[in-house]
């Protein structure tokens, strides 16, 4: 009797130098999935040998039909969203709006099958829904408020104290995230991000809108938090319908630029309130697929606080044992029918992750002293990364000691 094929998945991002999710491909074509990418020519996993397939990203073409012409070439079974713009993006059509027709049912039960739960996953696609939720299970966030004016904002530091974290609702990737100390900082990037958005492309004014069309006529919307003084966390997160696959915590122990940024170096870590807190968002979301909530541990009693979500694969999403349970095979596992095999296992320890150290500190201290999470399996993305990062290979010889003979 021969073995069934591959099932086929399909990641989709507009995206170019998302570094983290780029090495999604490869861990999910090594865990028995079969790989294609909507994405543009120029990204980081349009690049990946774990690719069987790259649909190029056309700016000027429609979304919609675009997506339907490419789900009926591939007919994947699941569809990944790597960024948030089109992860709510989808969940729209989900749920049955964004212009999917009648006969479009096929794309429609895909898309089912792949973001979960279409009306109840809908709190993943924003920071204020998603801490309200939170705070329904009883899972501890920051003292959050919401405001349409830097007038009001300044009125609640004033009362409640300051520092205070000022957060856009599209934020990403640690942009649209101010620490402010004071009232002359928090005016300042205000203003900042209200003199960025008239210059924003038609595409990204577009985003806005498929986020929140309301919020987008009104102006605005942005969060003051109250500041927690502690370590940023991670969970990267995969489920399937609702119930929790498996998971990875990371502390993080260097960012670019520091505490708001990218993580460079990580610290893998149990802990079991972060875990919990991330099982309960899962099954009161109905989720499926890959995510990443973020916490801020704080000092001097290590509790967490949800911070928010995001509803697309991190960057150690696609790690394999023994550093951690292997989530993309726990992903193929469950959607089998099977039962994952085997308890998550997270033995602690430093990871520093490939390129991002590297480019923050060609002469880090931590690259002798951590595992690099280099991605020897996957030449080709080796060779895109140096060729878009001439310092790259530089940096390399310089630590040659902490990557392998052939790196």
């Amino acid at each position: 009797m021969s073995n069934p094929p591959p099932p086929r998945v399909l990641i989709v991002t507009m995206k170019k130098w998302w570094l983290g999710v780029a090495r999604l491909p490869m861990a999910l074509r090594e865990a028995g999935f079969e790989v294609a990418a909507w994405c543009p020519d120029e990204s980081f996993i349009a690049k990946s040998g774990g690719l069987a397939r790259h649909y190029p990203w056309q700016t000027e073409a429609n979304w919609h039909w675009e997506l339907l012409r490419i789900v009926a070439d591939w007919d994947p079974r699941l569809v990944i969203p790597a960024d948030e713009t089109l992860a709510v993006y989808l969940r729209k059509l989900a749920r049955g709006s964004g212009g999917l027709r009648r006969e479009d049912r096929r794309m429609r039960c895909i898309l089912r099958e792949s973001l979960g739960h279409p009306r109840r996953s809908a709190a993943l696609d924003g920071k204020i829904q998603l801490q309200a939720l939170a705070r329904s299970l009883g899972i501890r966030t920051p003292d959050d408020h919401v405001f349409r004016s830097p007038d009001a904002a300044v009125v609640h530091g004033h009362a409640f104290g300051w520092p205070l974290v000022l957060k856009d609702e599209s934020a990403a990737g640690g942009r649209g995230v101010a620490i402010c100390p004071n009232e002359a900082a928090l005016r300042t990037a205000w203003a900042q991000w209200n003199a960025d958005r008239p210059s924003r492309s038609l595409k990204a004014r577009l985003r806005e809108w498929i986020k929140d069309p309301r919020a987008a006529l009104a102006g605005p919307r942005r969060s003051v938090q109250r500041f927690i003084s502690g370590r940023p966390a991670f969970h990267a997160v995969v489920a399937w319908q609702g119930r929790r696959l498996g998971g990875i915590t990371a502390v993080v122990e260097v960012a670019n630029p520091p505490v708001t940024g990218p993580s460079c170096v990580v610290r893998i870590k149990n802990l079991p309130e972060i875990s919990e807190a991330s099982e309960k968002l899962v099954e009161a979301t109905g989720m499926t697929g890959f995510a990443g909530f973020d916490f801020m541990v704080e000092d001097g009693t290590d509790q967490a606080y949800l911070l928010e979500c995001n509803p697309r694969p991190t960057p150690v999403s696609h790690l394999q044992a023994p550093v951690a349970a292997n989530l993309c095979r726990r992903l193929h596992t469950a959607m089998a029918g099977e039962e994952p095999v085997g308890e998550e296992s997270f033995p602690e320890q430093l990871l520093v992750l490939f390129p991002q150290e590297l480019l923050r500190d060609p002469a880090s201290a931590y690259l002798p002293q951590a595992r690099v999470d280099y991605p020897a399996t996957d030449p080709a993305l080796v060779a895109a990364l140096k060729a878009h990062y001439p310092e790259l290979s530089q940096a390399m010889a310089g630590q040659r000691a902490c990557f392998p003979p052939d790196a």
